[in-house]
């Protein structure tokens, strides 16, 4: 992960005094993750760094029915600290709400399908396979897939995605993004920082509107509330060694992400 890749970076470079923890949930988008800051909150955090391949992290309603009713209920006690903190987590809920916050019950993130690696039966031609490499893989090589060994689809590596003439705004009025303000908000009560950047795109590299739209529209709002963020969207990063599809990469990818993230930490005064 780019956690432990970080950690590593930190040691290469003689720093010492910081740890780096992955709390990510695999799959999870921003209301899981709020839920897991809200559970870390007593450990006061130094700084809280979110990573988004965005707009991942509104989608499916931001995960909102991975909660059940008493996590909600949890939420809204940890929340109310403050009546600033009280009053975004209520914005917060409120567009949840508006888009099916309650289910009754947990399920998974809808994605199942979606990706580029489509899971096959275990007992298909292509999960025997997949169970045969998959030893030797871990066993000579540094590459660590997220997901278990699968065959994907071919993909063109020049950039096949079609460039809008301007800015498409996914979130009008930053109502899912208010997650991401509340943990920052939280973590001014004890002092700590907020981070936030958007991981590599292939397929925006070059992308002078995406990218532009990223840094003035949404940039502005973190910077309006005092959050510190960075986009990651052009690192580059090469096909195959570094990322195996655009989005995730290879722990030679996630090396340079941890990199790049360290440098920036401490050109913004997050780390020393």
């Amino acid at each position: 992960s780019v956690a432990e890749q970080f950690n590593d970076e930190l040691v290469r470079r003689g720093i010492k005094g910081w740890k780096a923890f992955n709390l990510g949930k695999a799959g999870g988008r921003l209301v899981p993750m709020v839920y897991v800051y809200a559970r870390l909150l007593p450990l006061k955090p130094d700084v809280v760094v979110y990573g988004d391949n965005f707009p991942y992290y509104m989608e499916t309603n931001a995960g909102a029915d991975n909660l059940q009713g008493e996590d909600y209920e949890f939420l809204g006690r940890v929340f109310s600290v403050t009546q600033q903190t009280r009053s975004i987590w209520e914005g917060f809920e409120a567009t949840l709400r508006e888009h099916g916050l309650y289910t009754g019950f947990a399920r998974s993130p809808r994605n199942v399908g979606k990706s580029f690696m489509r899971l096959q039966p275990d007992d298909s031609l292509s999960g025997v396979l997949a169970g045969l490499l998959t030893k030797p893989r871990n066993q000579f090589t540094e590459l660590d897939h997220p997901l278990p060994l699968r065959y994907a689809r071919y993909r063109r590596w020049e950039t096949d995605e079609p460039r809008l003439p301007k800015f498409y705004n996914p979130d009008p009025g930053f109502s899912y993004l208010q997650g991401v303000r509340l943990m920052g908000e939280m973590q001014r009560q004890h002092g700590g920082k907020m981070f936030m950047y958007y991981s590599p795109q292939f397929d925006h590299r070059g992308d002078t509107v995406y990218n532009t739209g990223l840094e003035k529209i949404f940039g502005s709002y973190l910077d309006a509330n005092k959050i510190a963020h960075t986009s990651l969207v052009e690192l580059p990063l090469v096909p195959v060694i570094d990322t195996y599809d655009g989005h995730h990469q290879t722990v030679d990818g996630n090396r340079k992400i941890a990199s790049a993230l360290l440098d920036r930490m401490i050109e913004q005064g997050l780390l020393k």
